[in-house]
């Protein structure tokens, strides 16, 4: 609640003063502003946070990151634009006060939805951080607060189409980070309170990455009986990405233990329309890990409160996803570190001997 009573009362009062007393150029000025240091700001963001930040603050960088670049660049080219127009200019009383105000207003919208996903994405307190539980295997996405104004989704969607066209880049944000005000709460997500939620890019490497198409010869029935439960298996790929885990400091628990929970875990699959490519983010359906009694590949589905464990020096976990027949996985998302994927066209046998077989253990950590 008060967070919605906040964002309101500062889009009115942004729209109130840019309108009424800034005038219509200095809020188109500032306007101007915003969406430059945002779009600077989320191209910076990553070799910022992977160069500089990522081994002094693991677990805040991502947040502190965005927000820094986005209040530096916000602060430097506004003073810099004051310097062009120290006084406001009178156009005319309706253009001051619509035109000023409408600027105005959609400044805010975007400083206070790049505020937003940045706060978010540290690990404070936050009425969103913690998902109830849920299962993922639908594609869920981690509940987050429903905001009176989403102006959340509504910078995401700004900046995913300039990434597009003026800001167009080899890496735009609407193809490499898609669904970016919903990655916090889902990259947040704890199995309990302190659980880790950082990795550095030297704690995790990609192994090897099958597709087959739906269904799969030979697969294990349990597993196939667990992979129908999936909504629309025809038409389908399934996708198979090993990940090798180095249990360092950073990505272990307090305790020393790897706990990798699937909400922390995406897919990003591109497909082609007409002449653009669009990008889809996927929840892992599934996880594969090898008992370390019967050395057997073990499947488990995937549930958001139930993570991946781990204890030994490097950890081995398969994620497997569903994504349509038509879409191709570009990258995998791992606790905000993007790792690209070249998938090979995986012989059934190949597959059936990934998956293993159905784990009857459904009491994870």
């Amino acid at each position: 609640m008060m967070t919605n009573i906040t964002i309101l009362f500062f889009l009115m009062g942004m729209a109130c003063w840019w309108g009424l007393i800034r005038g219509l150029l200095l809020a188109f000025l500032l306007l101007m502003s915003t969406i430059v240091a945002g779009a600077v700001a989320v191209s910076l963001w990553e070799p910022f946070v992977l160069s500089v930040l990522i081994r002094v603050i693991p677990t805040y960088a991502w947040g502190i990151g965005l927000l820094t670049l986005f209040a530096v660049l916000l602060i430097s080219l506004k003073l810099a634009a004051g310097r062009l127009v120290p006084q406001p200019v009178q156009i005319g009383r309706w253009a001051e006060m619509v035109g000023g105000g409408l600027c105005g207003l959609f400044s805010a919208i975007l400083i206070s939805g790049f505020i937003l996903i940045g706060v978010r994405l540290l690990p404070i307190g936050w009425d969103a951080s913690n998902p109830p539980a849920q299962d993922v295997a639908s594609n869920a996405q981690a509940t987050q607060v429903d905001l009176w104004v989403p102006v959340d989704k509504m910078t995401e969607v700004f900046l995913a189409r300039l990434s597009l066209g003026v800001f167009s880049s080899r890496t735009p944000l609407a193809q490499f980070r898609p669904a970016l005000a919903r990655q916090p709460s889902m990259y947040r997500a704890q199995s309990r309170p302190g659980a880790s939620i950082a990795a550095l890019p030297s704690s995790i490497s990609l192994g090897e990455v099958y597709l087959s198409h739906m269904p799969v010869k030979n697969l294990n029935q349990d597993v196939v009986q667990s992979l129908v439960t999936h909504p629309n298996t025809k038409g389908m790929k399934l996708v198979l990405v090993d990940t090798l885990w180095q249990t360092d400091s950073v990505v272990t628990d307090r305790d020393g233990t790897l706990r990798v929970l699937p909400t922390q875990v995406r897919l990003v699959a591109q497909s082609r329309q007409q002449r653009q490519r669009s990008a889809q983010m996927y929840a892992p359906v599934g996880s594969v890990q090898t008992d370390p009694h019967t050395k057997d590949r073990v499947y488990k589905p995937a549930h958001a409160t139930k993570p991946a464990i781990g204890q030994s020096p490097q950890v081995l976990i398969s994620w497997v996803f569903m994504i349509p027949s038509k879409e191709w996985p570009s990258q995998v998302l791992l606790r905000q570190m993007r790792f690209p994927v070249v998938a090979t066209q995986g012989e059934p046998t190949q597959l059936v001997e990934a998956l293993g077989r159905l784990s009857t253990n459904t009491n994870q950590d």
